[in-house]
């Protein structure tokens, strides 16, 4: 049998057509194969950029397509962290305001354009413009997720933290509900959370260990700590706490007192 007899055979499929054995090309079917497999690989490329695989989306592709408009479309969200980083943001208040302001100048300077001869704002103006709204998306962007994950945190440290009779299973439960990037976030503070509480008790059993006049007059001089100072003196027993503050200057111990009432 030639080379060529056989190539045609595995070019051929075999169909049962009024109980004949009829063959037919499957060039077609091959390609629609072909077409099928490269859909598939595409589309997962595409969710593994969007889901952030290995930061390929974030560290690789950003920086080269971030600013070409619909293509970026298929970049995994900017995190708190990186909009942070670009905006120098540290809180949601430092955010909201800047928005503000900025939104205030987009204003001002769509007014200006309007109140001119001109029918439209000159090209320094447009660009102006289109840049401050840029960064008003970036950080309202932010600002949605630190307002969302705000709600969470103070759900959770009511539900979990400060909760006297939660069980691991519950810290379980609030972990698996979150979204990766907000349960690493949380558990993050609550460690933290948990480290300063630590060492405010050890700071406490420090304090209480010394002499209540020596105590009184190392913490009288955090004068501009007056939160520290509270803190610290909340961890220990009133009898403690009654004897320190004895030693302390009457003005001093009053600003105490007014603190931890308030």
């Amino acid at each position: 049998m030639s080379k060529k007899r056989i190539n045609e055979g595995f070019n051929e499929i075999p169909t049962f057509e009024g109980g004949n054995v009829k063959k037919v090309k499957n060039g077609n079917s091959s390609a629609f194969l072909v077409f099928i497999i490269v859909l598939v690989a595409v589309v997962a490329l595409l969710i593994c950029i969007r889901m952030d695989v290995g930061h390929f989306g974030s560290k690789v592709l950003r920086p080269m397509i971030g600013d070409v408009l619909v293509i970026n479309a298929i970049l995994p969200e900017k995190t708190d962290d990186e909009i942070r980083e670009e905006t120098g943001y540290r809180n949601l208040a430092q955010a909201v305001y800047r928005i503000r302001e900025l939104e205030a100048e987009v204003d001002a300077l769509k007014a200006e354009s309007a109140s001119g001869d001109a029918s439209s704002p000159s090209p320094e103006a447009a660009d102006r413009i289109a840049d401050l709204e840029k960064q008003i998306k970036k950080l309202k962007v932010y600002e949605k997720n630190q307002k969302t994950f705000e709600n969470t945190k103070e759900e959770f440290y009511k539900e979990v933290v400060y909760n006297d009779n939660v069980n691991p299973e519950d810290y379980v439960k609030w972990y698996e509900s979150m979204d990766a990037d907000t349960a690493a976030k949380l558990y993050k503070e609550v460690i933290k959370t948990e480290k300063e509480e630590q060492d405010k008790k050890e700071l406490a059993e420090s304090y209480a260990a010394m002499k209540p006049a020596q105590a009184a007059k190392i913490l009288e001089v955090m004068t501009a700590d007056l939160d520290i100072v509270v803190s610290i003196l909340n961890e220990m027993t009133p009898e403690q706490r009654g004897k320190i503050m004895g030693e302390m200057s009457s003005p001093y111990a009053a600003k105490v007192t007014k603190k931890m009432s308030s």
